[in-house]
């Protein structure tokens, strides 16, 4: 069968796991005809993992650049050449605030399609590049894809639970 892989990966082992799926992207690169098998990327809480939020040295020039890159350049580079080689990420945060600190804008570019619940004017026009999400009431999100520029407005939906997010399996990009 040719079922998508989904697993539980922990704050710790975030690092080397986004780096095992751009290797899985590499490889695809190197063999499109055996990127046949989806994989699906959660990342639920982007809030809670600190790989991503931005650090006061952001804006660090020094020579001493990092043996290995960055989750947020590692997640960046899966959001941006995933999807054509059957790579797909979700990503829920808690605020548009959030999303705005934790992902470069180059990986926020390359997220086509945002579900927003309501939220202030400027998050709004940050993450969906209208208020539409502003003026939404509660119990309801707006299903926005920017390449087509098609919003709709549909009701929320429950997050899923630590237990079930628990309850998945390690992830195994083979």
């Amino acid at each position: 069968a040719n079922h998508a892989s989904i697993g539980h990966i922990t704050p710790a082992a975030l690092p080397a796991s986004l780096a095992e799926v751009v290797a899985l992207i590499e490889q695809r690169m190197n063999a499109p005809e055996q990127a046949t098998k989806p994989h699906l990327l959660v990342i639920a809480g982007l809030e809670r993992l600190p790989a991503f939020q931005h650090k006061e040295d952001a804006f660090d020039f020094s020579s001493d650049a990092p043996s290995t890159p960055m989750p947020d350049a590692l997640l960046e580079r899966i959001m941006r050449d995933g999807p054509a080689l059957g790579v797909h990420t979700i990503i829920t945060a808690d605020t548009g605030a959030t999303v705005t600190r934790s992902l470069r804008r180059k990986a926020l570019a390359a997220c086509d399609i945002r579900v927003c619940t309501q939220m202030s004017v400027n998050d709004s026009s940050a993450i969906v590049d209208s208020a539409a999400a502003s003026r939404l009431g509660p119990n309801r999100i707006l299903l926005v894809t920017l390449s087509t520029q098609q919003a709709e407005k549909l009701r929320t939906f429950s997050l899923p639970t630590d237990a079930f997010i628990a309850s998945l399996p390690p992830y195994d990009p083979s």
